[in-house]
C-alpha cells in the first residue's frame, strides 16, 4: 500500500505502490511494531512477525539465561495489566529454571560423593 485516500477523516479509497486503487470504506491494518533498543537483535535472539522477541512459552528465547516479559516479547496487544502479567510469569520461570539448576548441581554433588562410600542404607 501507498496511501489511503479520503476526506474529513473518512477513508475512500487505497492506493497501491503500482498506482492502482481501489474504493473502500473501512478496512483493518496490523502494524509492526519496533523496539525501542536493538539489544535483542544484537544479542541473536529471533524476533516474531509482530515485532516482538520470540521465546518457548516460559518467556525464555534461545539464550540461555536471558528472560523476556512483556511488550518485548509479544507486541499486541499493548497494555500495561498484560505486561505486568507477563512480568509475573517471567519470574516463575526464571525461580523454576533456578530451582531446577540448584537441584541438578546438588544431586551431581551427592552422587559425586556416594561413588566411593558405602551408602548407609542398604537396599538389601
Amino acid at each position: 500500500m501507498q496511501a489511503f485516500i479520503g476526506q474529513n477523516g473518512q477513508l475512500e479509497h487505497v492506493r497501491f505502490v503500482d498506482g492502482t486503487q481501489i474504493p473502500r470504506v473501512g478496512g483493518f491494518a496490523t502494524p509492526k511494531f519496533l523496539q525501542s533498543v536493538p539489544f535483542a537483535e544484537r544479542l541473536g535472539c529471533e524476533m516474531t512477525a509482530s515485532g516482538g522477541i520470540k521465546t518457548d512459552g516460559k518467556w525464555r528465547p534461545e539464550i540461555p539465561g536471558l528472560y523476556i516479559a512483556g511488550d518485548a516479547s509479544d507486541m499486541a496487544p499493548s497494555q500495561v495489566v498484560i505486561a505486568a502479567a507477563d512480568g509475573s510469569k517471567t519470574a516463575m520461570s526464571v525461580n523454576l529454571d533456578l530451582t531446577e539448576e540448584d537441584f541438578t548441581i546438588r544431586r551431581s554433588a551427592l552422587r559425586a560423593n556416594y561413588r566411593y562410600k558405602i551408602p548407609l542404607i542398604s537396599s538389601q
